[in-house]
């Protein structure tokens, strides 16, 4: 993975731009650019990652699963928006689900470099 592949995940989106002109250059050197189709890039409610993402481009569902196995879609995301952000800083579980509804690029980080980046 190349570091001219991250250049070019984060020119594609004028947000995801925009977000990452205050990330240190050693931060961003770490960083991977990941692609996923439909549903193949899922979160559980309620365990532990040590990545942050950050959604270039595609869609994913944050949701809730109730205890009668019911899913309650809290949001749909759309590029710009972090993912494990809050998980990360707080070093807790996920609080919700998330698994992407189109096919999607995300930049992943370690927790560490993201709460040490915020």
């Amino acid at each position: 993975m190349s570091i001219n592949e991250v250049y070019e995940a984060i020119n594609s989106d004028s947000q995801v731009r925009q977000l990452m002109r205050t990330v240190p250059l050693n931060i961003l050197e770490r960083m991977r650019v990941r692609y996923f189709a439909s549903k193949q890039f899922v979160l559980h409610q309620d365990e532990r990652y040590d990545h942050t993402y950050l959604l270039v481009s595609g869609r994913v569902k944050v949701f809730l699963n109730s205890p009668s196995g019911k899913q309650v879609v809290l949001d749909v995301y759309e590029p710009g928006m972090f993912l494990g952000e809050q998980e990360a800083i707080i070093n807790r579980p996920y609080s919700a689900s998330i698994v992407n509804i189109s096919p999607v690029t995300v930049l992943e980080m370690a927790n560490a470099d993201f709460v040490e980046w915020t």
